[in-house]
């Protein structure tokens, strides 16, 4: 029991309204949050659609002679490899989670947007990264 019950003297709290521009803010917080899983998703997405085109069409030039035979290899390595973490990435986790704990619902969202940006940021790289491959190759059959 605390002093206030022992004494029968109310407990006095203070409190204010939400400003309208807490309120904006906090609205704004929410929904933007709301919005981070399918535009990660999204994106994931439109890497598969690139990376399959990238593997396809340099699966038809394998044979091409306007690029060395090595620097294909890595292209092609670095775009499967780029498709294996989107897909990974779009793949949904199971997990049971306490709906009535705020707390737990915000680790989980964070821990769902860390993970697939994570894969996001791979995957780009590593497009990225067998594009350069490509120029590369072009450039040294060029010259």
């Amino acid at each position: 029991m605390t002093e206030n019950a022992v004494n029968d003297e109310p407990i006095r709290i203070e409190s204010k309204s939400v400003s309208f521009e807490e309120k904006f803010w906090l609205e704004y917080g929410l929904a933007s949050l709301k919005a981070v899983v399918p535009a990660l998703n999204d994106t994931l997405s439109k890497l598969l659609v690139v990376d399959t085109a990238v593997i396809g069409g340099g699966l038809t030039l394998i044979d091409k002679a306007w690029m060395p035979t090595v620097c294909k290899i890595l292209m092609l390595a670095c775009a499967w490899t780029s498709l294996s973490f989107a897909l990974y990435g779009l793949v949904p986790r199971g997990r049971t989670i306490n709906l009535l704990d705020p707390t737990e619902i915000r680790d989980v969202e964070r821990e769902v947007i860390d993970r697939k940006s994570k894969y996001l940021e791979r995957a780009a790289l590593l497009l990225v990264c067998g594009f350069i491959v490509g120029i590369f190759g072009a450039a040294i059959s060029a010259f």
